[in-house]
């Protein structure tokens, strides 16, 4: 009780109400489409950007130092970014829709829908440099004796991918697939500048239950059991 400052202990109260509530399950089914929506967005960008990178094309340099600046970029600053870059009345990518035909009238790329793919394109856009980097210097010790061979065997791209690259990289795969799952599970910034959990509830994920439960709400005692409960999900 904050206004008394006074304690109860209640035993396991507060995880069995949040485990018996329908608003914990919803949040966490949010946060595990949410969660693999930014790994599978992040994995792509990282393999398909380092790939590229690993090629020899003028302006290499360039790029790569070009390439690791939304990594540099704080969630909070990427939020507000793709928030503008959403937006239905001035957003780029209703603008480019609009002017290709693609579209009638403007997209709500933040609606009750669109809301977790959006922010979860926006999260790997920014946390996707770090793994391109790891799975780059990776790229970069593989044997070109190897690649020679692939084509003497007639591999196709998709060939030399799957048994020159692949098992080169599995280990780097799977540290940052590690990092950005963590990172997405607990994300909060993004949440709260993007959507605040809306429209509605379509974007609250446990990070911003806990938020609400604590902070707005002054259930202290519940937020704490539901932030272990995160804890335990993240672990997991």
């Amino acid at each position: 009780d904050l206004i008394f400052n006074k304690t109860f202990f209640v035993g396991l109260a507060n995880y069995q109400e949040a485990l018996s509530s329908p608003l914990f399950w919803h949040a966490a089914t949010i946060t595990l489409q949410y969660t693999a929506l930014v790994t599978i967005f992040a994995m792509a960008i990282s393999v398909g950007g380092a790939l590229l990178l690993n090629e020899t094309f003028r302006g290499r340099g360039f790029v790569m130092a070009l390439v690791i600046l939304p990594w540099a970029v704080s969630l909070y600053a990427t939020a507000i970014v793709w928030k503008y870059i959403y937006s239905p009345d001035w957003g780029m990518f209703n603008a480019i829709l609009l002017r290709i035909g693609l579209v009638q009238e403007p997209v709500n790329f933040l609606s009750e829908r669109g809301a977790v793919p959006a922010m979860a394109v926006a999260h790997a856009w920014q946390i996707a440099p770090l793994g391109m980097y790891f799975v780059l210097a990776t790229l970069q010790i593989i044997p070109q004796d190897l690649y020679k061979a692939a084509k003497v065997d007639r591999l196709g791209a998709f060939g030399r991918f799957r048994h020159v690259v692949l098992p080169y990289i599995k280990t780097p795969l799977a540290i940052v697939t590690v990092l950005v799952t963590v990172e997405a599970a607990r994300a909060f910034d993004i949440i709260f500048f993007m959507t605040n959990g809306g429209p509605g509830d379509a974007s609250t994920t446990l990070t911003w239950d806990v938020y609400r439960r604590s902070f707005v709400n002054r259930d202290l005692g519940s937020g704490s059991a539901v932030g272990w409960l995160l804890v335990i999900l993240t672990f997991i």
